[in-house]
Order: C-alpha cells, then sequence, then structure tokens
C-alpha cells in the first residue's frame, strides 16, 4: 500500500452535508441535482461527487470537493465576486416595516 495515499486519507478532512450546502448556499434537492448526471447544470463537466461516506449525514473528503471545484470551475459563495456594474444595495421604506400602512391607499 502506498504511504503517501495513506497519509492523505488519514488526514483528509471531512466535509457534512450541512457543510456542503453551507458552502454553496444550496438546498439539499440542489446537491442532488448537482449529483445527478441526468439533472446536472449543464456548464458542469461531471457531477458533484457522491459520499465518499455513506450514513446519516452524508460525509464528503474536502479534497474531493475541491477537485470537483477546480474541474467545473466552480467557487463557493463566498468566493464568488459580484460584477462592478451589479451592486446589491438594500434600502427600507416605512412600508417595509411590519405593521406599516404605507403605500397603502384606501378604495
Amino acid at each position: 500500500m502506498n504511504t503517501a495515499n495513506t497519509n492523505n486519507a488519514a488526514t483528509d478532512e471531512i466535509m457534512l452535508t450541512s457543510d456542503v450546502l453551507s458552502r454553496y448556499k444550496i438546498s439539499r434537492s440542489t446537491l442532488y441535482f448537482w449529483s445527478t448526471p441526468e439533472r446536472m447544470p449543464a456548464s458542469f463537466k461531471r457531477p458533484f461527487p457522491l459520499p465518499a461516506i455513506g450514513g446519516s449525514p452524508k460525509r464528503w473528503r474536502t479534497s474531493d470537493v475541491l477537485k470537483w471545484e477546480q474541474e467545473v470551475n466552480a467557487a463557493p459563495v463566498a468566493d464568488q465576486q459580484l460584477s462592478p456594474d451589479v451592486q446589491a444595495t438594500q434600502s427600507a421604506t416605512g412600508a417595509d416595516l411590519p405593521g406599516s400602512h404605507e403605500g397603502y391607499n384606501e378604495p
């Protein structure tokens, strides 16, 4: 047995289902679609890797997830940048407050 592979497997971090979902800000059903060749996004070169360790919750080797990210050019949500021409802004008006009737006209 190759000692280098044994050491990598022993020190490889494990990601739980919740870790994967929060990494990409996706739902369980989206993860299922990403993992299914027939339903994955057309931009993916291959489906999301299957869990390395079954059970509940499922578990993935972090190295498998990172390798997949490189192959399909995917990035975790925290690493994604908004393009300069798209700016997310939040503005609250009185109408956004609970119980407010601002903007409501009586018939």
